[in-house]
């Protein structure tokens, strides 16, 4: 019978757990992780990052309407800085122009922004039809609301 030393077989067993606990949190992020992470990113004017988290966050959970409302908030707000609506001085203080041009928004977003907003109120609604003494169904109800015309 041949013999095998477990030193090489302890070794690699513990650097494989090493590694799976180290990518754990990656690969195990909550809808609301995302969520929190992409709200950060947001603020902080990374729209591009935070709307991939988000969108992130929906496939991971496809009927909370909290990530799709998240999804159409941070679309909205990407479109507000495109379209010049939002601009740097207002964060600073002041203009430096008297008028700024309103430009159309981006054809995709817009659609993106409008198909997430419904989702996040057709879910809402669900919610509070399946429980409808549910006060926490209601209080997301009342958070949604139909998109503005752009």
């Amino acid at each position: 019978m041949r013999m095998v030393r477990r030193e090489p077989v302890v070794a690699t067993f513990c650097c494989a757990a090493v590694c799976l606990i180290l990518a754990r949190p990656a690969l195990a992020q909550s809808a609301r992780e995302l969520r929190d992470r992409a709200t950060d990113l947001a603020y902080n004017l990374d729209h591009d990052e935070a709307v991939r988290l988000l969108r992130q966050a929906v496939s991971v959970e496809p009927n909370n309407a909290a990530n799709h409302r998240a999804l159409a908030a941070t679309l909205w707000l990407n479109i507000l800085f495109q379209r010049n609506a939002v601009t740097v001085d207002n964060y600073l203080g002041g203009f430096s122009r008297a008028t700024v041009e309103m430009k159309h928004p981006p054809p995709a977003l817009d659609a993106e922004f409008r198909r997430e907003s419904d989702k996040a109120i057709e879910l809402a609604e669900a919610h509070v039809a399946a429980a409808p003494r549910n006060a926490l169904a209601h209080l997301d109800g009342g958070v949604q609301g139909r998109a503005p015309q752009l």
